[in-house]
């Protein structure tokens, strides 16, 4: 899979560490807007223009890879900051907002495609746009965007570079590693103080990873790579994989699965 990292920032202006002197500084967010950054205020319509970008390049590798739709994983949506939005930041508000179905394992069609972007980049919710491990966008922190296709075009990279975005072949690192030994782990937060207990951990073997992804009721697409929250009535379908009593009156659980390779 060819993978590339795009954004807005100049990178001939890295340093030998790839990272950016102080006097790059530049507008990282929508709540940027306003804001006064190297003696310069940020303008709502310098933020659209680059969002508009943004979201031309993802739509225009999409289409080059010719697939039917994606899914959204690892999925979050922050209800709070709607509100906010719609009443202190109402022009960051679309009414587009309230028809997706941002949830786990939901099918964004291409005309959806824009609208789910527009809410991760102004910090909305946040999730991953994959298909079948062929195609995938991620949004990063500070307007990073990482978008792999198992097709490659060099001439759809020029014109994404032509209108105004800079790209580079660089991997996500919102991609799950692999690892050492094929085990998953559980841990909890108490619900009392909403602290990790760090003497809590239990290693599970499975044979296959979609034994327990069907206990979440995902899809036979859904990779089932991140941390879930195990519920009250995912416990009876776990019996054969842990034999531990969870108590979810004092606890939430979490299922680790990130880094899993079939």
């Amino acid at each position: 899979m060819q993978q590339y990292c795009i954004t807005k920032y100049d990178k001939s202006k890295r340093d030998k560490n790839g990272t950016y002197p102080d006097d790059c500084d530049q507008w990282t967010e929508s709540c940027d807007v306003g804001r006064h950054i190297n003696g310069k205020k940020v303008q709502l319509r310098d933020y659209f223009r680059v969002e508009d970008r943004y979201i031309k390049a993802a739509l225009a590798l999409f289409d080059y890879a010719d697939l039917p739709y994606l899914r959204l994983t690892n999925a979050h949506l922050h209800d709070y900051q709607m509100e906010i939005l719609r009443k202190k930041n109402k022009h960051f508000h679309e009414l587009s907002f309230s028809s997706i179905d941002f949830r786990e394992d939901a099918i964004i069609c291409r005309d959806e495609i824009p609208t789910v972007l527009k809410m991760i980049f102004r910090n909305l919710g946040e999730a991953k746009l994959e298909f079948q491990g062929k195609f995938f966008i991620h949004i990063g922190w500070d307007f990073y965007m990482y978008i792999g296709a198992h097709v490659s075009n060099n001439s759809l990279i020029e014109k994404i570079e032509e209108d105004g975005l800079y790209v580079l072949e660089w991997d996500s690192p919102y991609t799950p590693q692999k690892m050492n030994e094929l085990e998953l782990f559980i841990d909890r937060s108490s619900k009392e103080t909403n602290l990790y207990d760090d003497s809590f951990r239990i290693e599970i073997n499975v044979k296959e990873l979609h034994s327990l992804r069907d206990l979440w009721g995902y899809s036979k697409e859904h990779p089932f790579l991140g941390v879930w929250e195990i519920k009250s009535d995912h416990a009876e379908g776990l019996k054969p994989f842990v034999s531990h009593a969870f108590d979810f009156d004092k606890f939430r659980y979490w299922l680790h699965t990130d880094g899993w390779e079939d």
